[in-house]
């Protein structure tokens, strides 16, 4: 039974991928999968492995198998600081450039 309910559930949820707007949703979903859903992955592994090793002993191994020292203040805050203000497509969050229109 569980099966059968499995199944059409997928049916129901696959026959919209069937209509001419089909490749549209699946643009959408996407999008949708590889902006949000992939990044929020991403910072729960980065939360999960911080949680369970400890900053400090993540900060003495990456000093011994790297050439850029990381020092006891240099943690969390400079590194989201850093991911944030450099890497975000916000408009709000980045320097406008002369030509472009927020």
């Amino acid at each position: 039974m569980f099966a059968a309910i499995v199944c059409l559930l997928g049916f129901v949820a696959g026959i919209i991928y069937t209509t001419r707007a089909g490749l549209y949703f699946l643009d959408i979903i996407d999008h949708f999968i590889t902006n949000f859903s992939l990044v929020a992955v991403g910072i729960l592994e980065c939360i999960i492995i911080g949680w369970i090793f400890g900053a400090k002993r993540l900060r003495e191994f990456f000093n011994t198998v790297s050439d850029f020292k990381i020092g006891v203040r240099q943690e969390i805050p400079e590194v989201l600081a850093h991911l944030v203000l450099h890497y975000s497509n916000a408009p709000l969050l980045r320097f406008p450039i002369e030509d472009e229109k927020l």
